[in-house]
């Protein structure tokens, strides 16, 4: 189900990455420059060695998904 809007916090934690514990890379189409997805990940606090990795599909269809990392 799609969302209308972002809460503030939403927001925040979608576009304040800092490169290290956050990252979210963007592909875009190098014909037209439309977004194809972004994929990101999320360092787990209780776990330095492991990460959260989230890959949605694009079309929001089931292609996407999301994976632990150790």
């Amino acid at each position: 189900m799609a969302k209308n809007y972002l809460s503030q916090s939403e927001l925040r934690y979608l576009t304040e990455i800092d490169h290290h514990d956050h990252e979210a890379l963007a592909a875009l189409d190098p014909v037209d420059g439309r977004g194809l997805g972004v994929t990101r990940y999320v360092r787990a606090a209780e776990d330095p060695q492991a990460a959260e990795i989230a890959s949605p599909s694009p079309t929001g269809g089931r292609a996407g998904g999301s994976v632990r990392i150790c």
